[in-house]
């Protein structure tokens, strides 16, 4: 007996949709671009609902020269 594949898990909020396991994000079903650390900050952000998650935490794992450009990356998400 041949098991069908699971589907990858996902979070879903509005027209978007959050793929952790290939690092999407989809609008409406369309891919949006985003970066390697913004992309990390909003799983972050979505595996730990009603949290706080401190940016020092949250960034550390992949330091970069300029935050700002990436988190701005998440603004036009919102």
């Amino acid at each position: 007996m041949v098991s069908s594949p699971k589907p990858e898990p996902s979070y879903r909020f509005g027209v978007y949709e959050v793929l952790p396991e290939s690092g999407e994000i989809l609008r409406q079903g369309q891919r949006v671009e985003i970066q390697d650390q913004p992309f990390r900050l909003l799983l972050a952000l979505l595996e730990h609902p009603g949290k706080i998650v401190a940016p020092g935490v949250s960034l550390a794992a992949s330091r970069s020269e300029d935050h700002t450009s990436e988190l701005q990356s998440l603004r036009h998400l919102v």
